[in-house]
């Protein structure tokens, strides 16, 4: 994981959000749209697979991308099964990525 952490950056949430675990307050649903949307600002970056991926998506030992295929992965539930409706790739273009574009195009809009 090393190699790939030298140049990413990690956002911890706190709380369980795995379904059944810890219900997600506003406050914590808009903070984390608007860190990401901030971060997304100053680097320039569009949400995608490719500039936000979950740590569910990294196999934890060997470091390898593996996304929705981790079968025979070490792999964590991270950021939780229930993180804006799940933590596949799928659920993040359906139900995280179009949030943190909408915002992103309000604070963009409001710097103007």
């Amino acid at each position: 994981m090393h190699a790939i952490e030298a140049d990413s950056l990690a956002i911890e949430n706190v709380g369980n959000f795995d379904k059944g675990k810890n219900q997600m307050t506003a406050e914590q649903r808009g903070t984390i749209i608007t860190v990401t949307v901030l971060l997304m600002l100053k680097y320039g970056l569009t949400p995608s697979i490719d500039s936000i991926t979950y740590h569910h998506c990294w196999d934890i030992n060997t470091g390898e991308r593996v996304l929705d295929h981790s079968e025979g992965h070490a792999e964590k539930t991270c950021p939780g099964t229930g993180f804006f409706r799940g933590n596949s790739t799928t659920s993040a273009k359906s139900n995280f990525y179009p949030l943190v574009l909408q915002k992103m195009k309000e604070i963009s809009a409001s710097m103007q």
